[in-house]
């Protein structure tokens, strides 16, 4: 892990240092094996949690973000670049003869289940700290109100400002460690070859809940609870979030399928989608609003989008609309039955029976818009099937 600590792009790093890592970037053991291996540690660090090991000495959501921060400078390399695609290009091979060859040098698996540890840490990273900073936005309204604060107990207090004082620990480092992990992200999804193998399940349908997940977290209903005093220490910063989300969702909708896997959702929501887009025009980021509006148009243009609006409209035109569509057929019907009976004749409009009652309903009944002899409406029978 000392590697880490030598390698970030900053003037601090002293001359012979940077030759020191050039050197050891340059060695084929290097491009060939740290990449894969570093990957195997951060999939398999799940398989620790729950032994019996000394929590205080193991935490895999730090070790996996020491990881995150060595992968993102070898990313700088080309030639540990390469070996990563050839990762991605075996993890593809197994579902598809495409690309064998350069898939030889990588190991089945071990990308899928690197980028799976990837999405999960995200999902958990993100979700978890954007829910203690809700938390603490509810106690600085609560302390907001000095009169209801001063009317608790000084143990309730105490208990308040230790909670207060716990998750603003977590929730600073916890975002520390999701912004890296979207960093590492980003730069996957940027790479086209390293982008097809997220169109491969089980990754394409989690990265596509990933993104409709976090894009919800962020300018969703639930979005002004996030507004906390001093989000700078949170490393909070919605925009900049948001534009890595959209980043990622415009690099993977080059790809057909992953605006396919989006509408295949049931948490797609158009209508948190056109709010994130109307934001980024807002803020004048126009390139990524124009990015987003394009993979909802890529979405818009995928047949489970459109059969899923189909049946939203005959959904609800036989529940809201139906009983109205009868009612306008009766109105219409029974227009044309007074006008007809206005321009026939008397013996028609007012045929008389044996017994001698009015049967000025006779041409109503032969038109088709009258009761049977059991009393139903055969008319409003054949209007509902219609409906139906």
């Amino acid at each position: 892990m000392a590697m880490a600590a030598a390698m970030p792009a900053c003037t601090c790093v002293a001359a012979g240092e940077m030759a020191l890592v050039t050197s050891v970037l340059s060695t084929p053991a290097t491009q060939q094996q740290l990449v894969p291996a570093l990957m195997r540690v951060y999939g398999q660090a799940d398989f620790v949690v729950g032994l019996d090991v000394d929590r205080d000495q193991y935490d895999k959501f730090s070790m996996r973000h020491q990881i995150d921060e060595i992968l993102m400078e070898l990313w700088r390399d080309e030639r540990c670049r390469t070996c990563v695609r050839q990762q991605a290009a075996a993890a593809a091979s197994v579902h598809s003869a495409v690309g064998l060859a350069a898939a030889s040098a990588g190991t089945p698996g071990l990308f899928a289940s690197f980028v799976s540890a990837v999405l999960n840490d995200l999902m958990y990273l993100f979700k978890d700290s954007l829910e203690r900073l809700a938390d603490i936005r509810q106690i600085e309204d609560s302390k907001a109100n000095k009169e209801a604060w001063a009317a608790l107990s000084p143990e309730a207090r105490k208990d308040k400002e230790t909670f207060y004082e716990g998750q603003r620990r977590t929730a600073a480092g916890f975002m520390s460690y999701a912004l890296t992990t979207l960093e590492l992200l980003v730069a996957l999804t940027g790479d086209k070859d390293i982008a097809r193998t997220f169109m491969v399940q089980p990754l394409l349908g989690r990265t596509a809940y990933a993104v409709l997940h976090f894009m919800e977290l962020l300018v969703g209903p639930r979005c002004q609870d996030l507004a906390v005093q001093n989000p700078q220490h949170y490393h909070f910063d919605q925009h900049t979030l948001l534009l890595s989300i959209v980043k990622i969702a415009g690099q993977l909708s080059r790809e057909v399928e992953f605006a396919q896997a989006l509408a295949e959702e049931p948490d797609f929501d158009e209508n948190i989608m056109q709010t994130a887009v109307s934001l980024l025009n807002a803020q004048h980021a126009y390139g990524p609003a124009d990015m987003l509006s394009a993979v909802l148009t890529s979405v818009a243009k995928t047949p489970v989008h459109q059969s899923k609006k189909q049946r939203r409209g005959l959904a609800g035109f036989r529940g809201v609309g139906a009983a109205d569509a009868i009612a306008a057929e009766h109105t219409k019907a029974a227009a044309g039955v007074n006008k007809a009976a206005e321009t026939s004749s008397p013996m028609q409009n007012f045929a008389m029976s044996a017994d001698g009652s009015s049967n000025g309903t006779a041409a109503a009944v032969a038109a088709g818009y009258g009761s049977s002899s059991d009393g139903s409406s055969p008319a409003g029978t054949k209007l509902l099937a219609g409906v139906e």
